[in-house]
C-alpha cells in the first residue's frame, strides 16, 4: 500500500515519469540478458572435456606429488607444475580469462617452488594443495561466486606486484654489475 502511495506522489510531484520507468524496464532486460548470456558461457565450459577431467581428478594429482615429495624427490614438484598447466589452459583458453591464468599460474609457480623444501614442502604440499586451489578458482569464476572472483583478483594483483618487483631487482642487480 506504502509503495502505491509513493508512486501515485512521485508521478504528481513530477520525479516518477514514463520515461524513467522505460529506461529501468530496459535496464532490467539487459540485466537479464547479460545474465543469461554469462550462464551459457558457463555451461559451455562446463561441458568441456579438459575442464571435466582437470576438475575431477584435482586431489588425485595433489596425492601423487605429496607421495613422491615424501620419497625425497623434488621431480615430483616438477610433475605436479606440468599437470597443473592443464588449468592454466583451462583459464586461458576454455574460460578465456587473463586474470585466472595469471593467478593460476601464480599459484603453480608458489607452490613448485615451496615444493623443492625438502621436508616443509611436501607438508605444504598436503596442506594447501595446488591443483585444488585453482580447480577452486576456475569453477568459483565459472560458476560466478563472488569470493572466489575475489581471490582470483587478490592472487592476480599480488603475482603482478611479485613480478614488477623481481623485474625491477633485476633491473637495478644489472646495473651494479654492467660495466659502465
Amino acid at each position: 500500500m506504502s509503495n502505491e502511495r509513493r508512486r501515485e506522489t512521485e508521478e504528481r510531484l513530477g520525479f516518477d515519469s514514463q520515461e524513467e520507468r522505460r529506461i529501468q524496464e530496459e535496464s532490467i532486460e539487459r540485466e537479464r540478458k547479460r545474465r543469461e548470456a554469462a550462464e551459457q558461457v558457463s555451461q559451455r565450459i562446463r561441458q568441456s572435456a579438459s575442464y571435466r577431467i582437470l576438475i575431477n581428478g584435482a586431489l588425485g594429482f595433489d596425492a601423487l606429488d605429496a607421495l613422491l615429495g615424501f620419497f625425497g624427490w623434488a621431480a615430483g614438484s616438477l610433475i605436479s607444475f606440468f599437470v597443473g598447466l592443464g588449468y592454466v589452459y583451462i583459464s586461458a583458453f576454455v574460460v578465456r580469462q587473463l586474470r585466472l591464468t595469471v593467478a593460476v599460474l601464480f599459484v603453480l609457480l608458489v607452490d613448485m617452488l615451496i615444493g623443492f623444501v625438502p621436508f616443509a614442502g611436501t607438508v605444504v604440499d598436503m596442506a594447501f594443495p595446488a591443483s585444488y586451489i585453482c580447480r577452486g578458482l576456475i569453477q568459483g569464476v565459472v560458476d560466478h561466486d563472488k569470493q572466489k572472483v575475489k581471490m582470483v583478483n587478490l592472487i592476480f594483483m599480488t603475482g603482478f606486484f611479485v613480478v614488477v618487483a623481481l623485474v625491477a631487482l633485476i633491473y637495478c642487480l644489472f646495473k651494479l654489475i654492467a660495466p659502465q
